[in-house]
């Protein structure tokens, strides 16, 4: 280049920060420029500078002048030039040892800051195909996060789960959507950190435990900790029960937390009884077996829902113990009893005569007692009376609007009164009536008047009737 008015040569590189300052000598100078995008400029004595357009054909091309150095001149020169090492790289130049080109590129600090992250990611991948396990390990021990981009985090978190460093994947995980590792990667990284007891407290690893778990990899470390901790949806968590059994692992606070779960969503649990039996087996507590058996009792009583007798059987044990059982569970398993009287054992014969003492004493009174008058000669005073019972919402204040009629004969009027809840969601109110009498009612809810639920119904001396809970019908 004859430009002598020009004292300097500046090559500002496409991957490079900075840029390169060469004396002219006699107008010329002899630079490392292999990239179409370099850009060249001039520099005079007062630093105004402009830029060189150059025919390519003039620069010496790169295979021009790996043929002219030779391989001696390569590996000593050669790969002191960053220029030419960014190009070797490029080109994969078979004669230069590709780990230290790679190596020399990736720690220099005239490196771009995207591309550097670039070529690191690209040396990592390179090193696990070629299996180069020690050097890979040794890069990846130096490595920050700061130099891999962000996009290209995950898989050099991969590539680290699968070379040991635990800790450091487990680190660079964060903020990654981790959903995106296989499972079996999950469950080596989750397990290995278990092990070590690392990092226990902390949502994240909960979460990496349960991604592996919910897609069927898991150990008994896993499990055992997924079973203690883990907060999920019921159907996630009957996943995990299900193979922490297959396990042989403790499963009490896991089956704790599913019937907690299937109570407070609302579910139906009279279906459930294994999950009732294994939490008792393992200890269980009173307040939640309480709750489930108030949901199954509900469900029979007031849903029409058979009930198991594995339930029934439990009421009765609860009140032989004295434990505090609801008047609904009592009811149920009267129920139960009224319609099965041949599976009343003698043993518990006692304790459902002494249910439904407590229950008449307590005035609630309903037709289920009048099947026990052989057991309490108390429920005699009860057996001529109809009853009318109402199942629905509790705590409504329902109104009993009836008359009687006597053949075709009614009263004018209908009476008034307040229908007693004589248990939760269960209204009642017995009457006498003489033989030919009937009972003509409609129920209304005082607080909204303009409103009446159930139909007309006629009662029968000796008989039973009840409301249909959930038809309404407008004021008659």
């Amino acid at each position: 280049m004859n430009r002598k008015e020009c004292r300097k040569l500046i090559v500002v590189h496409r991957r490079l920060k900075g840029e390169e300052t060469y004396w002219l000598q006699d107008g010329k100078a002899c630079v490392s420029v292999y990239d179409p995008e370099d850009l060249l400029f001039t520099e005079d004595e007062e630093q105004n500078r402009c830029l060189v357009t150059v025919d390519r054909k003039e620069l010496l091309s790169f295979q021009n002048a790996v043929s002219a150095w030779g391989m001696e001149a390569l590996r000593e020169w050669g790969t002191e030039s960053i220029a030419f090492l960014l190009e070797a790289e490029k080109r994969k130049l078979s004669e230069l040892d590709q780990i230290a080109v790679w190596t020399k590129l990736c720690t220099n600090r005239q490196l771009e800051d995207v591309y550097g992250q670039e070529l690191r990611c690209r040396l990592a991948v390179w090193l696990s195909e070629q299996e180069k396990n020690k050097e890979l390990n040794a890069f990846l021990r130096t490595l920050s996060k700061e130099q891999i981009a962000e996009k290209d985090r995950l898989c050099m978190a991969r590539l680290m789960i699968l070379h040991g460093f635990y800790d450091k994947a487990y680190e660079w995980l964060a903020g990654q959507c981790f959903c995106k590792l296989e499972p079996a990667e999950l469950m080596r990284l989750c397990s290995r950190l278990l092990a070590k007891e690392s990092h226990l407290e902390e949502k994240r690893l909960m979460l990496l435990c349960a991604q592996a778990a919910l897609n069927g990899k898991y150990d008994d470390r896993i499990l055992q900790y997924l079973a203690d901790a883990y907060e999920g949806s019921c159907s996630e968590l009957e996943v995990l029960l299900q193979a922490a059994k297959n396990f042989e692992i403790d499963i009490w606070k896991i089956n704790r937390k599913l019937l907690v779960q299937l109570l407070f969503t609302g579910q139906d649990v009279t279906e459930r009884m294994d999950l009732l039996r294994d939490y008792i087996s393992a200890g269980g507590s009173p307040e939640l077996e309480e709750a489930f058996l108030y949901r199954c009792a509900y469900a029979n009583v007031i849903l029409k829902q058979p009930i198991h007798r594995y339930m029934v059987q439990m009421i009765l044990r609860l009140c032989r113990w004295g434990a505090k059982v609801s008047r609904l569970c009592k009811i149920a398993a009267l129920q139960y009893y009224a319609k099965n009287k041949g599976l009343l054992e003698e043993k518990n014969r006692g304790q459902v005569a002494k249910i439904v003492r407590e229950l008449f004493e307590e005035n609630c009174l309903l037709p289920v007692l009048q099947q026990f008058a052989d057991l309490v000669p108390e429920v005699w005073e009860i057996l001529d009376k109809t009853f009318v019972v109402y199942e629905g919402e509790p705590e409504k204040q329902l109104v009993l609007n009836y008359r009687r009629v006597e053949g075709e004969l009614a009263e004018a009027q209908y009476h008034e009164m307040e229908l007693p809840c004589v248990c939760d969601g269960i209204y009642a109110a017995g009457f006498i009536l003489f033989p030919g009498e009937r009972l003509q009612y409609y129920i209304t809810v005082s607080e909204r008047p303009e409103e009446n639920f159930g139909k007309w119904h006629v009662a029968c001396t000796g008989g039973s009737c009840r409301g249909n809970a959930g038809q309404v019908r407008k004021a008659l």
